[in-house]
């Protein structure tokens, strides 16, 4: 999957997921540190990246009027700790297939996975 992390996201979060195989743009290794979420809006739908989040901003912004997007995954941790956020991400991609993913807010907590138009089932793999 291709993927913006917002400043907010831990580097070991984006190196869980680049070892993992995904393409991962980190918006402070391409000089958007401090950028507004419309500008991250817009290059995660020019590249076609889904939007990985600890900002409820994201969340509200783009589903309420629903805007053009590629997707959001919103980590909604009581702790997140990077370890925690990437165990949490790891819930969502063993869950969530990418063409769900695609306009959609997912918010992924410490026991459930939501996602907007839709919930995801908590025993699916990963969910554990």
């Amino acid at each position: 999957m291709r993927f913006v992390t917002d400043e907010n996201v831990a580097r070991l979060v984006i190196e869980k997921l680049q070892a993992a195989g995904h393409d991962v743009q980190d918006v402070r290794a391409i000089g958007l540190a401090g950028a507004g979420d419309d500008e991250i809006i817009a290059l995660a739908l020019r590249d076609r990246r889904i939007i990985v989040t600890h900002d409820k901003d994201f969340g509200q912004i783009l589903g309420y009027p629903l805007k053009e997007h590629g997707g959001v995954v919103l980590i909604r941790l009581r702790r997140p700790t990077p370890i925690n956020s990437w165990h949490a991400l790891k819930r969502v991609l063993a869950a969530v297939p990418e063409e769900t993913m695609s306009g959609r807010v997912v918010v992924v907590e410490e026991t459930r996975i939501r996602v907007t138009g839709g919930k995801i089932d908590q025993n699916a793999p990963g969910s554990g």
